[in-house]
């Protein structure tokens, strides 16, 4: 597990540049990892995005996670607003 997990955190950051991990033994949390991705999701090319959907989704569920980069906003008003 120690293994895919670090593979799974190179991965991301090398496409992305954001970093899956809050320290050596901690996950950020689920929304804060989004919020970082959606931030830099419009630069990233379209290969970039669908390699982070498959790492992310695996390849059934990526329209959802593909949706969620586009549409962010609302769960950061939806936060904003709770």
């Amino acid at each position: 597990m120690v293994e895919s997990v670090a593979k799974l955190q190179a991965e991301i950051k090398a496409l992305s540049g954001v970093d899956i991990m809050l320290d050596k033994d901690n996950f950020k949390s689920t929304y804060q990892i989004m919020d970082e991705l959606s931030a830099k999701w419009k630069d990233l090319s379209d290969i970039a995005q669908a390699t982070i959907i498959e790492l992310i989704a695996g390849k059934h569920q990526g329209n959802v996670i593909a949706s969620l980069m586009e549409n962010f906003d609302t769960a950061r008003e939806a936060l904003d607003t709770s």
